[in-house]
């Protein structure tokens, strides 16, 4: 899956509910002469930006996102200028929901593991005392994820070769493991968000909440939002154990997962489908047989914690491929690129982009566009 420009009306159609005028109407009246418009202009970002909201259109992670996304649009057809509005809808969605699942570069992740056992242990007996327990920081959710994962990455099946029980007869290759969020637990960030605060901070992660809302992710909102005992972020709906690249690539906007469809799944004694079965998606150039990656995977929970939530991997996975069909992904990329290489801003202001990036993972307002 590659950045491509938005399909023809025609072939548009094939992705549209069958009916829906309205959407239909905005895609080829609205959307795709502002594709046409920002690439006559040369503009790349505006480009993005228009293939954001359509890509989103097209292939959105639910039907009431979709319904959002062409009520957006046609608020933008009202507006006296109405390509710029599409850019600036593309940018939101961008910046504020696709976006948040980009890890910067250059972080050092929580380790898995610490450099005594002393520290794990407590924390993992205290979850086999108590499975039902929710996580409210990082070091208990990795080790309530190990648990639930037998101390295995989740898609590879790798051994923890510190926490596992690696045994003479096993085959499984070993690995060392991270814990990985599906939503970033930096949205939850008590040193940032304040429950109940009505500072830019709390106005941008307010906003991400908001997009989900208006997408049908009520449900999710509620169970990750924080509430007056911390951040919901570290509930095992929410977290996964994976293999380091693994866990890079999840990060990254490189690797999702997609669940299978019910009449495809396996049956469970000849009686019931199981549940918790996906496909592993890979943008390219990367492939499953060079990534040594399974096609399809099927999670198995060894504790009572829930298994993660087929929900919160849907909302990744329609950001993953949005990404990269509207070339944001790459796009994204180039900042980071950008910030990396910036160590003072540039008084012209060709700084500003890596720098709002960086303001938007931290939680801080937006640069303004010049």
């Amino acid at each position: 899956m590659s950045e491509s420009r938005l399909p023809s009306l025609d072939e548009a159609t094939q992705y549209l509910p069958v009916g829906d005028q309205n959407a239909r109407s905005l895609y080829g009246t609205l959307l795709l002469p502002a594709e046409d418009a920002a690439m006559a202009a040369g503009n790349k970002v505006e480009v993005i930006y228009s293939r954001v909201v359509g890509y989103l259109l097209l292939h959105p992670p639910s039907e009431a996102a979709r319904a959002t996304v062409t009520l957006e649009l046609a608020s933008c057809n009202k507006d006296g200028e109405p390509f710029l509005a599409v850019y600036g809808l593309g940018a939101m969605y961008l910046k504020l929901l696709i976006q948040i699942f980009k890890k910067t570069r250059g972080r050092t992740p929580v380790p898995s593991y610490h450099s005594s056992r002393h520290f794990f242990d407590p924390i993992r007996d205290d979850y086999l005392q108590n499975v039902r327990a929710t996580p409210r920081d990082h070091s208990s959710a990795k080790a309530a994820g190990l648990v639930r994962d037998d101390y295995r990455c989740m898609l590879t099946d790798g051994v923890d070769e510190k926490y596992g029980t690696i045994l003479p007869d096993d085959d499984s290759p070993t690995t060392r493991t991270w814990c990985c969020h599906i939503f970033p637990d930096s949205l939850g960030n008590n040193n940032q968000v304040a429950v109940g605060g009505t500072g830019a901070e709390e106005r941008q992660v307010a906003t991400v909440w908001t997009i989900l809302e208006q997408f049908g992710y009520g449900d999710v909102c509620d169970q990750l939002k924080p509430d007056t005992e911390g951040t919901n972020l570290h509930r095992m709906e929410n977290v996964m154990t994976l293999d380091m690249v693994v866990h890079e690539r999840f990060d990254d906007l490189r690797l999702w997962l997609e669940e299978v469809p019910d009449k495809l799944k396996p049956t469970f004694n000849y009686q019931r489908q199981q549940r918790d079965c996906y496909y592993v998606r890979l943008a390219e150039p990367l492939t499953h047989r060079s990534t040594g990656m399974p096609e399809r995977v099927q999670f198995v929970a060894h504790s009572d914690h829930p298994l993660p939530s087929p929900r919160f991997l849907q909302i990744h996975a329609a950001c993953c491929r949005v990404a990269h069909l509207a070339g944001a992904a790459e796009h994204l990329d180039e900042i980071l690129d950008e910030g990396e290489g910036m160590k003072v801003l540039d008084p012209d202001g060709s700084s500003a982009r890596a720098l709002e990036y960086y303001l938007l993972r931290c939680g801080s307002r937006p640069v303004p566009s010049a």
